[in-house]
């Protein structure tokens, strides 16, 4: 039997009530600073969707980092860490979120749970999906991309397209639905449910970008309206399902998204 643990997204109530502790602003002082140097927007506090001895499940705002960076080292983990009082953040680190990227993050509490969790995903027993708005509307309902991708070693941290030195790379996407909006080039923008069946780094994005329907508010692969004219990256991981490490039961979690627009889709 699976556990369903959801956000206020189709209004499931969490099972577990969790306290919601916050980091001492002693740790983030010259955090609104730190992001200024950088030119980005101070992103909001994660949210807490689970936790228990073993792990922590997190909805990452956009803007925030899955991870320490080498010059911006506020993230997730390290506010988790905090949070938690855990003594080392890179025994935590299971999966990544891009910074622009919201949604659902797992975090390991302890090195039994981190060598489980990681053998799930090098197997590829994680299902994740992700929610977009994109730019255009395709002429079918659903489809699936299958285009290699590798690093840009001249754009750095771009991925580009390449058939011969590119990683083997596949995204499932279905159509939810369409709003105009005129403020595009295309005057209308779409709502996907997006499937990664592998974990490239940016591979929604560039996949989505590659057969003409970039993502709103991606400053790697939008150009013109479609880059600006959202804040944020419209890209949320909206939900995770994985074998709990302790139980050895199936779980999954759900992070409500801020611009998804269809009740109960």
């Amino acid at each position: 039997e699976m556990r369903v643990y959801r956000g206020a997204f189709n209004a499931i109530a969490l099972v577990t009530t969790l306290s919601r502790t916050r980091v001492p602003r002693r740790a983030h002082e010259s955090l609104a600073e730190a992001y200024a140097t950088h030119g980005l927007p101070v992103p909001s506090e994660p949210q807490i969707l689970y936790s228990d001895e073993d792990i922590v499940v997190l909805h990452k705002p956009s803007h925030l980092l899955s991870v320490p960076g080498r010059e911006l080292r506020h993230s997730a983990a390290t506010w988790a860490q905090e949070t938690f009082d855990l003594p080392r953040v890179d025994q935590m680190i299971v999966h990544r979120l891009d910074m622009a990227t919201s949604g659902c993050l797992v975090l390991a509490r302890n090195v039994d749970a981190l060598r489980d969790l990681n053998k799930q995903f090098r197997m590829r027993a994680v299902r994740k999906e992700y929610l977009a708005c994109c730019a255009g509307r395709p002429p079918v309902l659903e489809g699936e991309v299958r285009l290699p991708i590798r690093k840009d070693l001249e754009n750095a941290p771009m991925m580009l397209v390449d058939h011969d030195e590119g990683k083997p790379s596949w995204t499932v996407w279905s159509l939810q639905g369409s709003l105009p909006a005129p403020e595009l080039e295309e005057g209308v923008k779409s709502y996907f449910r997006l499937t990664p069946k592998t974990g490239r780094s940016h591979q929604l994005r560039i996949h989505m970008a590659s057969i003409g329907l970039p993502i709103l508010g991606d400053a790697f692969y939008a150009e013109g309206a479609a880059r600006t004219s959202s804040d944020r990256l419209l890209l949320h991981a909206h939900t995770i399902a994985f074998t709990h490490p302790r139980t050895g039961q199936e779980v999954q979690f759900a992070a409500p998204c801020e611009f998804w627009p269809f009740e109960g889709r």
